[in-house]
């Protein structure tokens, strides 16, 4: 995939995101991949913290990284899990 040249790949919640750091590196900007039902649904805002939090420091070193579910958000997401999602990438980055 990464020989097809697209500057961005967004990949399902399920996929290794360390194994996708390592291929794409900073060749492409990664989309994802928080899980959109357990973690975004289902979790506590603490916990989607917690995962956000995780993907952030896996992708530290690369500016290429677009924090996002790893699928589409869905309807019935807790507004406090996205507020908790988005306060953690802010807080991170500074």
């Amino acid at each position: 995939m990464v020989e097809a040249g697209a500057d961005a790949y967004e990949m399902d919640y399920k996929t290794d995101i360390r194994k996708i750091h390592e291929i794409i590196g900073p060749q492409a900007t990664f989309v994802g991949n928080i899980d959109p039902t357990e973690i975004l649904v289902q979790s506590t805002p603490e916990q989607v913290a917690a995962k956000t939090r995780k993907l952030l420091e896996i992708y530290r070193d690369n500016p290429r990284f677009i924090l996002n579910a790893g699928c589409a958000i869905p309807a019935e997401t807790p507004a406090a899990n996205l507020k908790a999602m988005i306060r953690t990438a802010r807080e991170f980055s500074r």
